[in-house]
């Protein structure tokens, strides 16, 4: 390999500018604060295993999450839960094979009790039958 000045001095200048240079950051979806910011997912079965982990997951994204479960006690230390780390919950007792269960839920979940503007962006069903 041939060794002249100028090539030598041409590739100090570009090894400067890729380490001076700052990458900017790339959003995705699963980025906190990207896609999910702001929007509604409603959780059938958040009470526990599966629907609980998605619930979670979905508040530390930015979304506001309706949990719906038949267990009302599960359902309220999960929304704290969720609150404490700076999300917004809301817990909703519900049995998804009773109807008017479901759709009192989702009427409340629609009327704003939750994002202040009716509108329910993903629902998620996450239901185990026994």
């Amino acid at each position: 390999m041939p060794s002249n000045r100028k090539g030598s001095r041409n590739a100090a200048k570009s090894a400067t500018k890729a380490t001076t240079k700052i990458a900017e950051p790339r959003f995705s979806r699963l980025t906190p604060g990207a896609y999910f910011r702001d929007r509604t997912v409603l959780i059938t079965g958040a009470s526990s295993g599966i629907g609980r982990d998605l619930a979670l997951a979905f508040a530390k994204m930015g979304a506001k999450v309706a949990l719906m479960a038949r267990r009302k006690v599960l359902l309220e230390t999960l929304a704290d839960e969720i609150a404490t780390a700076g999300g917004e919950a809301l817990p909703l007792a519900a049995d998804v094979t009773r109807r008017v269960d479901v759709r009192n839920a989702v009427d409340r979940t629609l009327r704003g009790h939750l994002i202040g503007h009716p509108e329910r962006d993903v629902r998620l069903q996450s239901v185990g039958r026994k």
